[in-house]
């Protein structure tokens, strides 16, 4: 696939089983997206840019439990990115692999693998919290040595160490043209998830508790539920690409199922 392929091919994925692709996201970022807004239920205001503010004598200043509701929620945000990952990856691999797999059981398959899930997004974290310090060249750069490991884990069955390991193994291969999808990808994500979350959020804030903060729990997982999904489909396929350009997946398959039809 070229880079154009992998960028489009992320909404031919959600396309081609809307209602599957759609029933694995819904599951896990709704829940995720409305804890995430109880959490910050008790932020005086919350911005369509996320940040919460109070107001302290004309000063704005974020509060205690405002920070707590920011990190919370966003710690899990960012651990569902591995679950929809996975569930994602056991998806595409099987259309790919010439079966399908229902949303009961490509979710089946990647909170099979919840310790493991975890345990990366846990090892990970740091590295990417350093990482981020450093400005956006080496963020960049974490995020696409260990943006295969969900797939990795659930499609390979690998621990959290292996399977980020696998991750930088297939990344590092091509290494360059796998940063230009990431950043592409993540690029084209904000913008798309500014343009679609503006205007619902700021009608959220016109509603009154706690009615406001369900809403926008709503708002933001639909947002998340296109633009998350398919950010985290072009992981899925640069998972499939680099296994096909450097491991001859595509031809590891072709010769399964001829075998399987000779016996």
């Amino acid at each position: 696939m070229t880079l154009s392929d992998r960028l489009d091919g992320a909404f031919r994925v959600i396309k081609s089983r809307p209602r599957t692709v759609f029933g694995i996201a819904g599951a896990i970022l709704i829940p995720v997206y409305l804890s995430g807004a109880f959490l910050q239920r008790d932020s005086l205001r919350t911005t369509a840019f996320g940040t919460s503010l109070v107001d302290t004598g004309g000063v704005l200043t974020l509060r205690g439990s405002t920070i707590a509701g920011l990190l919370g929620g966003a710690a899990l945000e960012a651990a569902s990115l591995f679950f929809l990952g996975g569930a994602l990856a056991r998806l595409v691999t099987s259309w790919y692999a010439g079966g399908d797999t229902s949303a009961v059981e490509a979710l089946r398959a990647a909170f099979r693998r919840t310790p493991a899930l975890l345990a990366a997004f846990a090892m990970l974290l740091p590295i990417k919290a350093i990482a981020y310090v450093f400005e956006y060249l080496p963020a960049l750069l974490a995020v696409t040595l260990f943006a295969l490991t969900a797939p990795a884990i659930v499609v390979e069955g690998l621990g959290p160490y292996a399977g980020a390991r696998r991750s930088w193994r297939l990344v590092t291969r091509r290494f360059w043209p796998c940063v230009l999808t990431i950043l592409c990808a993540t690029v084209g994500a904000s913008v798309l998830s500014f343009v679609l979350g503006v205007i619902p959020e700021l009608l959220a804030e016109l509603l009154a508790d706690p009615l406001r903060w369900v809403v926008l729990g709503l708002c933001r997982a639909a947002v998340a539920m296109v633009v998350t999904t398919a950010l985290t489909s072009v992981s899925v396929l640069l998972y499939l690409d680099q296994r096909i350009r450097t491991e001859g997946l595509d031809l590891e398959l072709a010769a399964a199922d001829a075998f399987a039809h000779v016996g």
